[in-house]
């Protein structure tokens, strides 16, 4: 089980409002997920499956339209 974590900057945050974590593989497929904060503070888990496809996934995480960060996570 993996696990992203993260706290939205104070001057985006407002109370109701969710990040949105999509995760690109390697294949060109995309993954979106909306997750609630609270106080500001995120957690998302996922599990990569025994058949994951090899290679880079880039996972970037938006909060109101704006960009907070950009992973890159491996798979070999």
């Amino acid at each position: 089980l993996e696990k992203i974590t993260g706290m939205v900057p104070t001057n985006l945050y407002k109370k109701g409002q969710k990040v949105i974590i999509m995760i690109s593989s390697p294949d060109g497929k995309t993954q979106t997920e909306q997750i609630p904060t609270t106080k500001g503070k995120f957690e998302y888990s996922f599990k990569i499956s025994d058949n994951a496809i090899p290679g880079k996934y880039e996972i970037t995480i938006s909060y109101m339209g704006k960009q907070v960060k950009k992973l890159l996570y491996e798979i070999k």
